[in-house]
C-alpha cells in the first residue's frame, strides 16, 4: 500500500529539514505533502526548493491544513491509477512494483487530472508494458492509500515504517498511530510525560496528533476529514477513525520534540494539557478551550 506522509506546517523552517531528512531516509513513503498555513519563515521557499515535496496552501489550523493535504495525496480514481500502475509495470516489469519515492512539487492542492482520449495509435512511444498493465488493472480495484499525518518537528525511522506496512496488512484496520520517545534527554521528567502518554495510549487504545496518526484515505474521506476545531481536532479524528473500524496503536516509537513541555514547563504543560482534556470530555468547546490554552501561555511568558 502507499503511504503518503502529510504534515501540517505554519513557521516550521527550524524544524522541518530534519523531519523530512528521516522521511526520506525511509523506504516504503511514497509521497511527502507539507500543508502550510501562512509561513512567513521561510519556510515557503525552503520548500519550493525541495524536487520531491508537494507543497499545498491552506489557511491557518491543524484541521484544514491536514484536510487540504490529505486531499492533495494520490488521485485514487480509476484512470490515475491506471496510469500510475502502468508506469510501475514500465519501469520496474511488475505490475505491483514499489511506489515511486519522488513527486513533482506544487503549489497547489488541485492535481490535474489525467487525459484518458490518447490511444495507442496517438501514442506509438506507448510501451507493450505500459498497455498491458493498463489493460490488466482496469479489471482490478483501484488501490487504496494510507495517509500518515505528523508534526513538523517529528523524526520517523524505517521501523516505524515496517511496523505500519505490516499493520497495514490488516484488511480491517482502519487506522491508528505510534508509541512517543522524546529526542531530549534532560530534563529526565520528559521521560515520565512520554511514559504516562504511551500508557494512556496503551490501555485507552487511542492517541493524539503528535503519535503519528495514520488513516486509510478511503475511510478518511467517508468519516468527513479532521473537524476544522482551533483545539482537539486530532481527538476527534481518532475519535471517527475508531467509529468507522479497528485502531491499532503501534509500539515502534516516533521521536518527538520536547520543546513545547521544556518552554512552558515539563510539569506545568502536561497538566495543562490533561486539565484541557477532562474539559473537552465534559463538554466545553474547542474554541472556549484554545482560549484558555492561549491565555494560560500567555501567563507564563509574562511571568
Amino acid at each position: 500500500m502507499k503511504i503518503s506522509a502529510v504534515i501540517p506546517v505554519l513557521n516550521e523552517r527550524a524544524s522541518l529539514p530534519a523531519t523530512i531528512a528521516a522521511l526520506r531516509a525511509c523506504g516504503g513513503i511514497a509521497e511527502i505533502i507539507v500543508s502550510d498555513g501562512g509561513s512567513t519563515d521561510g519556510t515557503v521557499a525552503w520548500l519550493q526548493a525541495q524536487p520531491d515535496i508537494v507543497l499545498v496552501r491552506s489557511i491557518r489550523g491543524k484541521g484544514p491544513q491536514i484536510n487540504v493535504g490529505a486531499a492533495a495525496a494520490f488521485d485514487v480514481s480509476e484512470t490515475a491509477c491506471a496510469e500510475t500502475f502502468a508506469r510501475e509495470a514500465a519501469t520496474t516489469g511488475n505490475p505491483t512494483g514499489t511506489p515511486a519515492k519522488e513527486t513533482l512539487a506544487t503549489e497547489t492542492s488541485t492535481k490535474e487530472p489525467a487525459s484518458t482520449g490518447t490511444t495507442a495509435a496517438e501514442a506509438p512511444e506507448t510501451s507493450a508494458a505500459e498497455t498491458a498493465a493498463t489493460k490488466t488493472f482496469a479489471t482490478s480495484r483501484p488501490p487504496d492509500i494510507c495517509l500518515l499525518f505528523l508534526h513538523a518537528d517529528s523524526l520517523i525511522s524505517q521501523p516505524a515504517i515496517d511496523a505500519l506496512h505490516a499493520a497495514l496488512a490488516d484488511q480491517q484496520l482502519a487506522g491508528g498511530a505510534f508509541y512517543i520517545r522524546f529526542a531530549e534527554s534532560r530534563p529526565r521528567s520528559l521521560r515520565l510525560v512520554a511514559w504516562g502518554i504511551n500508557v494512556r495510549a496503551r490501555f485507552r487504545n487511542s492517541a493524539t496528533g503528535d503519535q503519528g496518526v495514520f488513516v486509510r484515505k478511503s475511510v478518511f474521506e467517508s468519516i468527513g476529514g479532521a473537524p476544522e476545531w482551533p483545539l482537539f481536532e486530532d481527538v476527534e479524528l481518532v475519535r471517527r477513525i475508531k467509529q468507522a473500524g479497528k485502531f491499532a496503536v503501534l509500539r515502534t516509537p516516533l521521536t518527538v520534540s520536547g520543546r513545547r513541555y521544556i518552554e512552558h514547563g515539563v510539569f506545568r504543560t502536561a497538566l495543562l494539557i490533561y486539565f484541557l482534556r477532562l474539559a473537552y470530555w465534559l463538554g466545553v468547546s474547542p474554541q472556549r478551550l484554545k482560549n484558555w490554552f492561549r491565555d494560560a501561555r500567555g501567563k507564563k511568558k509574562n511571568n
